[in-house]
């Protein structure tokens, strides 16, 4: 029944709870990431456990590797509060491996520290990644290019080179962008009131082209539709 598969669920993660909360620390930050994720996704909130989580992930900080971090991000973001001291060390260890982030982990953290409370390192961790975006441009896919551009705009943050050269790269995937990067693309665009926008002129009309086209997908194929696309 569904009463007792949600018993067993409960009984389930208590026990989990209980191993998390007495062996943390022989867990290393790829594994304490993915138990943040996964309890917060389970709705098995408990905040001394998340306590004794982030205390071991604080600790384990100084020796992360630049994909810890992105992960450690990632875990967090829209998930759970992170601590004043965590998010500042976090932003060190970013910065000290930064030649070491892929695209994945460029934009996951991007759009993770947007997301976060205003904290006095945004700007300029932010400031320190944008020679990383620049050099990476070409690697991103077409989501991983909007969604870091997208983190750069929503915070007024970035330059008119970062915006030249990222915008760049998308525009060269654009033929391949489905509906959802092309509504973030035009979002994007929206939000850059701090950069040249005139230069964008073109791309916003190319962005307009596609959208004209995926709605006349749903004309010729009526079971086809549009996702509805909450950015948030």
């Amino acid at each position: 029944s569904v009463l007792g598969d949600q018993v067993r669920f409960n009984a389930l993660f208590s026990k989990a709870k209980e191993v998390i909360a007495e062996r943390a620390d022989l867990f290393d930050l790829r594994h304490l990431s993915i138990i943040v994720w996964s309890l917060c996704n389970a709705n098995a909130y408990d905040k001394d456990l998340f306590v004794k989580i982030e205390d071991h992930i604080s600790n384990k900080i100084p020796e992360a590797s630049a994909k810890e971090c992105s992960l450690i991000i990632w875990a967090y973001t829209n998930n759970v509060p992170m601590q004043y001291g965590t998010i500042k060390k976090l932003c060190k260890q970013v910065i000290e491996k930064k030649e070491d982030l892929d695209t994945w982990d460029l934009s996951t953290i991007l759009w993770g520290l947007s997301k976060l409370d205003p904290f006095s390192e945004r700007a300029q961790t932010f400031q320190e990644l944008e020679p990383v975006l620049q050099n990476l441009a070409e690697e991103f896919s077409a989501y991983e290019i909007i969604t870091s551009l997208r983190a750069f705009a929503e915070l007024q943050l970035g330059s008119q080179q970062t915006f030249d050269v990222g915008f760049s790269a998308y525009q060269g995937l654009l033929d391949t962008i489905n509906y959802q990067e092309t509504v973030l693309g035009i979002y994007v665009l929206g939000l850059c009131t701090h950069v040249d926008i005139t230069k964008y002129n073109g791309l916003f009309s190319q962005l307009q082209e596609r959208m004209e086209k995926f709605k006349s997908l749903v004309l010729v194929d009526g079971k086809q539709g549009l996702s509805l696309i909450h950015i948030s």
